[in-house]
């Protein structure tokens, strides 16, 4: 199983831990799949819990993923695959997102009644999360707040970038 723990030593958090990718235990794994969007035979899954403001860089998957929230509040920002950005590109693109995360720059839109599910591009999200939409220049970014219970599917290839408001524990499975 892959792992990484890190603590972040520059970007939008320096120094904030964030451990990510964790191996889950045998017997809570078999638990944690019970709840995966993916047929459980060709399903990882992985834990990642950070401080408040613990974040990734804005990157993309070989593999489409979906992240539960366990505990605490993440923000998620998401850029279609169909925007091709070269590596200096991303690299900027990575620091405004951190940036407007870092300053309020994604307003959190009120929530949606409990019986409706969010649509966030082909992704969807569950019912815990609120959703938006910024431009910037030519690009459109989606994003999505989610809350303790909030899944979000991310297809293959989306740039996404995650920040953890306050301490955050969530499942990422893959398919």
């Amino acid at each position: 199983a892959r792992w990484v723990a890190m603590v972040s030593v520059g970007g939008p958090s320096p120094g904030t831990p964030y451990l990510r990718n964790l191996a889950l235990p045998d017997s809570l794994l078999q638990s944690a799949l019970q709840h995966s969007p993916f047929a459980a035979e060709n399903t990882e899954c992985t834990l990642f819990a950070g401080a408040d403001a613990a974040s990734s860089e804005l990157h993309s998957d070989g593999i489409a993923n979906a992240l539960l929230v366990v505990h605490g509040t993440k923000l998620v920002v998401m850029l279609s695959n169909t925007d091709e950005l070269s590596c200096a590109e991303t690299s900027s693109l990575n620091a405004v997102i951190a940036a407007r995360a870092a300053s309020g720059g994604f307003p959190r839109p009120p929530q949606r009644p409990r019986w409706k599910a969010a649509l966030l591009g082909r992704g969807a999200a569950t019912e815990r999360s609120a959703t938006g939409r910024v431009v910037f220049g030519s690009l459109e970014l989606h994003y999505a707040w989610l809350d303790a219970g909030a899944m979000l599917l991310i297809p293959r290839g989306w740039l996404h970038y995650a920040r953890c408001v306050g301490p955050t524990v969530s499942l990422t499975y893959w398919d």
